[in-house]
C-alpha cells in the first residue's frame, strides 16, 4: 500500500520493469545459454508475466527445476486460462502472484473489493472511471478508486472526454479479480448497472448529435447519464468489449439496445467496420426465441451497412430477414424502416416498380404509427422514383410534402436530403441556377453536421450542374473531393459517380486519354458496386472514345 502517512521528501513509485530490464532479469535467472537459445520465446514469457518481477521470478523457477521445459512451452502455458496457477511458487500455494494479490485483496474495504471485482468482470486493461459511479454515488466511487490506487491494484491514467481518467489493471491482477468476480453473487447485478449506464448515456448523447438517424425508434433513457459532448469518441474503443461482457453475462436484451443506440454515431462518422463488429458481437445471442425484436433491429442496421458497402446481395438477405421478423411480431414501424432499405436496394438495381411498392408499404406504416420523420423519408424516396420516370409534377408534390415534414420535425439533415432531390427537379426543368442553390445549401448543412458521406453525394450532384453550366474547374474539384471521401469511407458507388464525372470533365476539356482512363475506372467501380446498368452506361461512354 502507499505509505501516505509517512512524511518524506519524496515517494518513489515502482512500476513494472521495462522490456529490456525484464528480459535481463529472466536471462540472469535461467542462465544465458537457455535464454539465448530462445530469444523470441524469452520475450514471450516476459510479456505473459506482464514484466512483473514476482511473476518473472516464479516463471524462471519453473524453468530452473524443469530442464526439459523450454521457454517456448512455458510461454504457451502462460497464455492459457490458468496463468495464475502457472505462476504459483514452487514450494506451496502461499507463494506466487495469486497469493500476493490475495493479501492485498483481503485488506480492501467491502466497497473497494466490490470495485476490484467489477474490473475483473469487465475484463479490459483500461476501464473508464465513471463505471464506479454506476455502482454507487460519486463520493463512494471516488473512495473505491482511491483505495484501489493506494493498494497498487490499479493505476489512473489520463483519458479523453468521458473516458477521463482511465483505471488500468495489470492483466495478472485482472485475472485474479475475475476469479473473485465469478465466485461472487453481487457481480451480475453490478455489471447490469454499468450496462444500464452505458445505454442511458448512449441514448441521451445520440439525441444530442447534430444528425437525426433514420432507424427503428428505441426506448427513451430513464437513468443517469455519465457523459456529454464527445461521449461516443471517448468510448468507441470500449464499446465492443462491453458488448462481449454483456453477452457472456446473458444480458442479451440490454446488449442489443446498446449496440443499436450507437447507430446514429456510426452512420454520421462512416464507422462501418465498427458498426458491423458491434452488431455481429451481439447478433448470435439473439438466435433464441423471444429475441425477435432485437434481431430484427440489428439485421436492419447490418443491411444498411451492406448497402453503404455496395454488397447488395448481403443487404437483401439481411433486410428481408428483418422485414419478416418485424412482421412476425407486429412491429409496423420497424417493418417500415426495413422496407425503406429494400426500396433503396430495388432502386439501385433499377427495379423502380418494386421500389415504389416498398416505399408505399412503409409510408402506410409510418402514417399509422405517427412516425412523421419516417413519413418524410418515404415521401422523399418516392419522389426520386418519380423524377427517374420523368413525372415531374408528381415528384414536385412528393418533394413539397417531404420538405414540409422535415421542417415541422425540425430535421435539418432531412431538409438537406430533400434539397438534393429538388435540385434534380430544377435541372430537369432547365433551371440550373436554382438547382445549384439547393445543392449549395444541402452541402453546407452536411458539412456543418460532419456528414461526409452525404456531403460526397451532394458534391457529385453539384459537380454535374457546374459541368453543365460550363464551370469546368469547379466541377473537377468537386469530383476530386467526393472521390477522396468515397475512398476514405469505402463507398464504391460514390467513387464510381466521381470517376464518371471526372471522365466527362476530361472529355469536355479535350483530354481524351484522361477521359478514357476515368471512364474505365468508372466501369470497374460500377461492376464492384453490383450495378450492371450503370456499368453499361459508363462502358458506352468509353466505347464512344
Amino acid at each position: 500500500r502507499r505509505l501516505s502517512g509517512v512524511l518524506a521528501t519524496a515517494h518513489i513509485e515502482l512500476d513494472v520493469l521495462d522490456p529490456p530490464e525484464a528480459a535481463e532479469l529472466l536471462t540472469h535467472l535461467v542462465g544465458t545459454e537457455r535464454a539465448s537459445a530462445e530469444p523470441a520465446e524469452r520475450d514471450s514469457v516476459v510479456a505473459a508475466c506482464g514484466r512483473l518481477p514476482l511473476a518473472i521470478r516464479v516463471a524462471a523457477g519453473r524453468v530452473i527445476l524443469r530442464p526439459d521445459l523450454t521457454l517456448g512451452r512455458l510461454a504457451e502455458r502462460l497464455r492459457g486460462d490458468r496463468v495464475l496457477d502457472e505462476l504459483t511458487g514452487d514450494l506451496s500455494s502461499d507463494q506466487g502472484v495469486r497469493a500476493s494479490a490475495e493479501q492485498s485483496y483481503r485488506l480492501l474495504s467491502p466497497d473497494e473489493a466490490r470495485g476490484y471485482r467489477l474490473l475483473g468482470a469487465l475484463g479490459t486493461a483500461d476501464c473508464p472511471a465513471w463505471v464506479f459511479d454506476a455502482l454507487a454515488g460519486p463520493s463512494t466511487a471516488d473512495r473505491m478508486i482511491d483505495g484501489l490506487v493506494d493498494a497498487h491494484l490499479v493505476r489512473l491514467i489520463p483519458g479523453d472526454g468521458a473516458a477521463a481518467p482511465l483505471v488500468r489493471t495489470h492483466h495478472l491482477l485482472r485475472s485474479h479479480a475475475e476469479e473473485h468476480a465469478r465466485a461472487h453473487p453481487e457481480t451480475a447485478r453490478d455489471v447490469a448497472a454499468v450496462l444500464a449506464g452505458w445505454i442511458d448515456t448512449s441514448l441521451q448523447c445520440a439525441r444530442g448529435l447534430p444528425f437525426r438517424y433514420f432507424g427503428v425508434r428505441l426506448p427513451a433513457s430513464t437513468g443517469r447519464a455519465y457523459g456529454g459532448d464527445g461521449w461516443f469518441d471517448a468510448m468507441r474503443d470500449h464499446l465492443v468489449p462491453m458488448l462481449r461482457v454483456a453477452v457472456e453475462r446473458g444480458l442479451t436484451e440490454q446488449a442489443w439496445v446498446l449496440a443499436a443506440a450507437w447507430a446514429s454515431y456510426f452512420d454520421l462518422r462512416g464507422e462501418y467496420a465498427l458498426w458491423e463488429q458491434a452488431h455481429q458481437t451481439v447478433l448470435p445471442a439473439l438466435e433464441q426465441p423471444g429475441h425477435e425484436a432485437g434481431r430484427a433491429v440489428l439485421l436492419r442496421e447490418l443491411g444498411q451497412v451492406a448497402l453503404y458497402r455496395d454488397d447488395l446481395d448481403l443487404a437483401e438477405q439481411r433486410l428481408c430477414a428483418s422485414v419478416d421478423l418485424f412482421g412476425s411480431i407486429g412491429h409496423r414501424d420497424g417493418e417500415g424502416v426495413a422496407r425503406i432499405g429494400l426500396g433503396t436496394l430495388c432502386r439501385v438495381r433499377n427495379l423502380d416498380d418494386q421500389a415504389i411498392e416498398h416505399y408505399s408499404t412503409a409510408l402506410e406504416a409510418f402514417v399509422a404509427t405517427g412516425n412523421r420523420e419516417g413519413e418524410a423519408v418515404a415521401r422523399n424516396a418516392t419522389a426520386l422514383i418519380m423524377l427517374r420516370r420523368g413525372q415531374l409534377d408528381e415528384a414536385q408534390r412528393w418533394l413539397a410534402e417531404a420538405f414540409q415534414l422535415a421542417v415541422e420535425t425540425d430535421d435539418e439533415h432531412r431538409q438537406a436530403q430533400v434539397r438534393r432531390r429538388i435540385a434534380i427537379l430544377c435541372r430537369a426543368n432547365g433551371d440550373l441556377a436554382a438547382g445549384q442553390k439547393e445543392l449549395e445549401e444541402a452541402l453546407r448543412i452536411f458539412q456543418a453536421l460532419c456528414d461526409h458521406h452525404c456531403a460526397a453525394y451532394a458534391r457529385i450532384a453539384l459537380g454535374e450542374l457546374c459541368l453543365e453550366a460550363g464551370d469546368h474547374a469547379r466541377a473537377h474539384q468537386l469530383f476530386v473531393d467526393s472521390l477522396s471521401i468515397g475512398r476514405e469511407l469505402g463507398d464504391i458507388t460514390s467513387q464510381a459517380e466521381a470517376y464518371q464525372g471526372l471522365g466527362e470533365v476530361g472529355l469536355t476539356a479535350g483530354r481524351r486519354q484522361t477521359a478514357q482512363r476515368y471512364f474505365a475506372q468508372a466501369v470497374r467501380s460500377w461492376q464492384l458496386a453490383s450495378n450492371p446498368a450503370a456499368a453499361a452506361r459508363a462502358q458506352a461512354r468509353l466505347d464512344e472514345l
